[in-house]
């Protein structure tokens, strides 16, 4: 956690120089410092951790997470003047027209959208009293999930699930009814209709 911390305090000194500056000062300091293939994400990496034994674990594959968050007009003009502090680029620079020329009735509709699409497991401790059962989320899982055994050495029990995620179609989202094309492609910002 303290490297995880000593990487965001870094990148949040530079915060005022485009995202490509910023990775290529820290990747060069990296390598003044002797390391010079690090891998950042698998630097600190959480491993999930059940601290106490729980009598079930529930694992479930989850295709992918649509993360949607509302954005502003300022942010998203920050955002593109960092991508592109010269104005060299004329598809940054048609994006900062169409952020100029937006209607202030659509201020409120900007929202920007992440999606991870890589599978992952989602794992969930089960405990068991007279009362019936508790259910707690652990986390997302990209790497082993570690469970204290009982002094038997026995495991919890657990739910098996194939090696790769069923191919079934996903629900579609109906929280946001956002436009089929990006608003802004460079932050993955659209509008909501």
């Amino acid at each position: 956690m303290a490297f995880a911390k000593a990487v965001a305090d870094y990148k949040a000194a530079l915060s005022e120089r485009p995202a490509p500056e910023r990775d290529r000062n820290l990747r060069d300091l990296l390598a003044d410092a002797g390391h010079p293939r690090a891998h950042l994400r698998q630097c600190y990496r959480q491993v999930l951790l059940c601290p106490e034994p729980p009598d079930a674990i529930a694992l479930s594959w989850i295709k992918a997470r649509k993360s949607i968050r509302k954005v502003t007009v300022q942010w998203c003009e920050k955002k593109l003047v960092q991508l592109d502090p010269q104005g060299a680029d004329p598809g940054i620079q048609y994006q900062l027209q169409l952020l100029a020329g937006l209607h202030r009735s659509q201020y409120e509709d900007l929202r920007q959208v992440q999606v991870q699409s890589r599978p992952n497991l989602q794992v969930a401790e089960i405990f068991r009293t007279r009362d019936g059962e508790t259910y707690r989320q652990v986390g997302y899982s990209a790497t082993p999930v570690l469970v204290v055994t009982d002094y038997g050495g026995r495991l919890p029990d657990f739910t098996r699930v194939d090696h790769q995620p069923s191919q079934g179609r996903r629900r579609q989202r109906r929280d946001l009814a956002l436009s089929s094309e990006a608003f802004l492609p460079a932050l993955r910002v659209y509008l909501r209709e």
